[in-house]
């Protein structure tokens, strides 16, 4: 902290500015108001106090909202912090709006910028634009009578030194709605782009799909209400190996699949889309993203090992969970 203090009083004392009326007054009344001295003895040490709160209210004044607004030379100094400044620059490359009669179509499509990793940026930014364009394609391909809309969006998950996390997340509503997601990673140490088969082997791969598995039936067990395709749902590593995009009947992906008949675990029947008998309970290309607690948190689309009123749900593995099963970084170089 100190050095960040040095180098902010540094940078402010070699530029020369003057400070605005509007600022000048702004302190003169805070100065104002401030109590009198020695009106009462017993009463000093609360007035002591009370200055002093109102001293330091005048820093945070002058820190946070004076000197950026004054001083060029601050804020180029303050954006270097990293509690401040933001470390990989998301921002909306393409935003698009088109309102017809029968429908709705929101897109923001979002690059990112890391100087760091500039490689892995622009790959991240190539498979963004190729993927939301073929979800705006589908959607306007399948409009048909009824009303339908579509909403793109995008939001940073992680942000720190050594990883980062954009979430694109895409809803459509037509007949019935329909949510997805989908979570890009990069390793800003080893300077690349990361997924869920870059962590784990086929045999790491199949021991965390096995805890997943047994999440869902300790959920079940637990809660009536829960519901998860679990005999369904396999573990066989040829299968975890596949990333099949059918896998997934994502608007984000868009391909056709099988219709097949699930209960809905409230009394009905209802048709959601399967891409064979057997789900695989993770791909390599599995949506996931890590907590500030190092928890990793295993998304699923709606209808994929689960009935829709399940919505995406998430399975948390704890640290001491999957650990034992990552990659060494040695073999994910390699």
């Amino acid at each position: 902290m100190k050095e960040i203090d040095g180098m902010i009083r540094e940078a402010v004392r070699k530029e020369s500015f003057c400070v605005p009326e509007s600022v000048h007054q702004r302190v003169e009344e805070t100065l104002a108001s401030l109590p009198e001295r020695n009106i009462r003895k017993k009463m000093s040490r609360i007035r002591l106090r009370r200055t002093q709160g109102l001293c330091a209210a005048c820093f945070v004044l002058l820190f946070l909202f004076v000197l950026p607004n004054v001083s060029a030379v601050y804020a180029a100094a303050a954006a270097k912090i990293p509690v401040i400044g933001q470390l990989v620059r998301v921002f909306t490359v393409r935003s698009y709006t088109d309102n017809g009669e029968t429908y709705e179509l929101s897109a923001d499509i979002p690059a990112v910028e890391d100087e760091k990793n500039t490689d892995a940026a622009e790959a991240l930014n190539a498979d963004i634009e190729t993927l939301t364009q073929k979800a705006i394609d589908a959607f306007y391909a399948e409009l048909g009578e009824g009303f339908a809309s579509l909403c793109i969006d995008y939001e940073t998950v992680t942000d720190t030194p050594a990883w980062f996390t954009l979430r694109i997340t895409a809803e459509e509503t037509a007949a019935s709605g329909y949510a997805c997601a989908k979570y890009y990673h990069i390793d800003r140490e080893a300077g690349n782009l990361v997924t869920f088969g870059d962590l784990f082997d086929s045999e790491g791969m199949a021991a965390v799909a096995e805890v997943i598995l047994g999440k869902m039936k300790e959920e079940m067990a637990a809660d009536s209400e829960m519901i998860y395709w679990v005999g369904e749902i396999t573990v066989d590593k040829e299968m975890l190996l596949k990333a099949d995009e059918r896998a997934d009947p994502g608007i984000l992906i868009g391909t056709e699949d099988s219709v097949q008949k699930h209960p809905s675990g409230k009394g009905e029947t209802v048709s959601i889309v399967l891409p064979s008998e057997k789900i695989p309970c993770v791909r390599p290309d599995q949506n996931f993203y890590f907590r500030e607690d190092g928890a990793m948190v295993v998304v699923y689309g709606e209808y994929t090992v689960a009935p829709g009123f399940m919505g995406c749900p998430e399975i948390v593995l704890t640290q001491e969970e999957y650990a034992p099963y990552l990659r060494n970084e040695a073999e994910r170089a390699g």
